[in-house]
């Protein structure tokens, strides 16, 4: 909004002095056709002034009217410098007021990239400080992830060895009942082999006794 302000202030005083400008155009315009219509309406009248004076009076009134407009020549003259002056002076003053906005608005301009800059450096700062707080808050997760895994799988392998050790006691209870059960089937071979044997000598014994 300032930066409109500063180049409407610009704009109206750039129309200032071409308004300015353009009047004084007209004036002079004016001036100097009035001038030549009063110099010929001097002249005509000269002229029929010489007609019914004498010579020398025509001098003299030459003379006169000669040192008239010398006198109205320096005083337009002196006038006119005046005029060129203060013209000179409007434009002078027109230039400071415009290089002084010129100048606000450097700095302005100046003033709002540095806002820009400070602006920019401090949402990269967040960003950096947000993509490290991101980065910190994933392997915080990541290593609770992994503490979890780790948990998870040592009491996986604690049931694994207690699983294999039932197991273990299992085939070892097994093994001994196999056992026992062997030594007694084994025990029942060897009484039925005896009690066989026996049985075979008294019947061969009978046989022998009956010859």
């Amino acid at each position: 909004m300032d930066n409109i302000d500063k180049n409407a202030d610009i704009l109206t005083i750039l129309d200032g002095y071409k308004s300015y400008a353009v009047e004084y155009e007209e004036r002079k315009k004016k001036q100097e056709e009035e001038e030549k219509m009063k110099k010929a309406e001097e002249e005509k009248k000269l002229l029929e002034a010489t007609k019914k004076k004498s010579i020398q009076d025509e001098i003299a009134e030459t003379l006169r009217k000669i040192k008239d407009q010398e006198a109205a020549d320096a005083a337009r003259f002196d006038e006119e410098r005046k005029r060129r002056e203060e013209k000179k002076r409007k434009e002078e003053e027109m230039k400071a007021k415009i290089q002084e906005q010129l100048e606000k608005m450097q700095k302005w301009e100046e003033e709002q990239s540095a806002h820009v800059k400070r602006q920019q450096e401090i949402r990269e700062r967040e960003k950096r400080e947000r993509e490290i707080k991101e980065k910190e808050e994933q392997i915080r997760i990541e290593i609770a992830e992994n503490k979890r895994l780790a948990e998870k799988e040592k009491l996986e392998d604690i049931e694994t060895e207690k699983m294999l050790a039932e197991i273990q006691a299992k085939k070892t209870e097994q093994a001994k009942k196999d056992a026992k059960r062997l030594a007694e089937q084994t025990e029942e071979r060897k009484e039925m082999e005896a009690l066989e044997k026996k049985k075979r000598i008294e019947e061969a014994e009978k046989l022998r006794q009956r010859e």
